[in-house]
This record gives C-alpha cells, sequence and structure tokens, in this order.
C-alpha cells in the first residue's frame, strides 16, 4: 500500500515538472529509474518520496500565494506568463481529483 501511495505522489511530482524526463532530472536519477519506479519493479526510496512531497507542498503554496496576491504587481511578470501556469496547476489537480477514487489498496 505504503509503494502505491509513493507511486502517486511521483506520477503527481512528474505532471507539475511536466514529464517524467523532467522528475529525473529534479531527482538527479536516469530516465529509466523513475520508469522503474513508476511501474513498480523498483522499490521507491523514502527520501526521494520525501522530496516528491517537498516538491508538491511548495507548489501548492505557490499556487495558494498566486491565487491571493497578484503576482504581477512589483514582479515584472506579465499577466499572460502567469495566466499560462494556471492550466497546467489546474490539470494536475483534475488528475489527482480523478487518481482519488482509483486508489489501489
Amino acid at each position: 500500500m505504503r509503494q502505491a501511495l509513493y507511486v502517486r505522489v511521483l506520477k503527481q511530482t512528474a505532471k507539475t515538472l511536466g514529464d517524467h524526463e523532467a522528475l529525473a532530472v529534479f531527482l538527479n536519477v536516469a530516465p529509466s529509474v523513475v520508469e522503474r519506479w513508476m511501474n513498480g519493479s523498483v522499490p521507491i526510496p523514502p527520501d526521494v518520496f520525501l522530496a516528491c512531497v517537498d516538491h508538491l507542498i511548495d507548489w501548492q503554496f505557490a499556487y495558494v500565494r498566486d491565487l491571493l496576491f497578484d503576482e504581477t504587481k512589483g514582479t515584472g511578470q506579465s499577466q499572460e506568463s502567469s495566466a499560462e501556469a494556471r492550466p497546467v496547476r489546474r490539470e494536475a489537480e483534475d488528475s489527482a481529483r480523478g487518481d482519488a477514487g482509483n486508489r489501489d489498496s
């Protein structure tokens, strides 16, 4: 059951970063290692899981901060660039809600 949770967290982290290759770069491992973790053939180390959890917490904090505060004030960031980031976050959130009903035991 723990590995199923670890895999879900890895997949969610990959979505927030863009893809499995970006996750491999983030974790400083080969993409083939990430693939083996994702398909369950190799157990995910706890430190990798915790690094992904830390990333997801930071990512969610940034999302909430962006909702609460106008991130375009004083940053030089255009509204177009902040609007481009929101669909990626929504896609990941929608996916997480969809995955919630398909939890492995």
